[in-house]
């Protein structure tokens, strides 16, 4: 394991990780919608699939998800080729797993008293901010979950997706023109604001702060994956348990 104050150079640049961004939240989810609509009109399959989407059909909006993130990620790699780098440069290294289970398992309690924390900071200076306000996602639209489905695409998927383009991508960009810790508060900043809801923001800017301090410890960011995980999968159990 390497332990440095600052990340593994990377070939790509702040322009790159916007475009990435602009790419996943902006470009590609319009196409897809634009791709479903125009093909309603010209086959009846896609028609179908468009009126199970109005209706919030868990498979649907997983697998239109699943499009999304897959386009992405074939961006980002198509950049990462294009500036002559390697899967190892976004973060995907070895460590040593039985010290970053048992790191990951104490940050996490940190994690809880520092969202604790800042959140009643956020609440009492921020009269507009609902502390209160559920997490909505294509899953809950209706109130229900199918728990099949939504294991995958809110407890597996977002991790690994998420933390190869927010850590592994956007922060050594970043990083490297503002140093380590300008780099992770705009990259997590980023992470906490493409999440739509101010509360989860705060909670997801927090999390985002820990996840690149863990690549930085690790030198990679398998680790922040595994909290990730953890994190997501406290939130399903507590959401479908209700």
């Amino acid at each position: 394991m390497v332990s440095s104050k600052r990340l593994r150079p990377v070939p790509w640049k702040i322009g790159d990780a916007l475009l990435l961004l602009g790419a996943y939240w902006v470009v590609i989810p319009f196409a897809v919608v634009l791709l479903a609509v125009a093909g309603s009109h010209l086959w009846r399959p896609v028609a179908d699939v468009v009126a199970l989407w109005q209706k919030q059909d868990t498979v649907v909006n997983f697998s239109l998800n699943a499009v999304i993130d897959l386009a992405a990620a074939g961006v980002m790699w198509a950049i990462v080729k294009r500036r002559g780098g390697h899967w190892k440069d976004l973060g995907w290294r070895k460590f040593n797993v039985g010290e970053a289970v048992l790191f990951v398992a104490g940050l996490f309690v940190v994690f809880i008293i520092s969202v604790i924390g800042l959140t009643w900071v956020v609440e009492h200076y921020l009269p507009l901010y609902n502390v209160n306000q559920p997490q909505t996602n294509e899953f809950t639209g209706k109130g229900v979950i199918d728990t099949g489905w939504a294991l995958v695409a809110l407890v597996l998927m977002p991790p690994i997706i998420e933390e190869t383009i927010f850590r592994g991508f956007m922060l050594p960009a970043f990083a490297q023109k503002m140093g380590f810790w300008g780099g992770a508060v705009v990259s997590s900043l980023i992470f906490g604001f493409v999440h739509g809801q101010v509360n989860v923001g705060v909670y997801t800017f927090i999390l985002g702060m820990f996840f690149c301090y863990l690549y930085r410890k690790f030198d990679s960011i398998v680790p922040g994956m595994m909290l990730h995980m953890l994190n997501n999968l406290i939130s399903y159990w507590s959401t479908t348990s209700k």
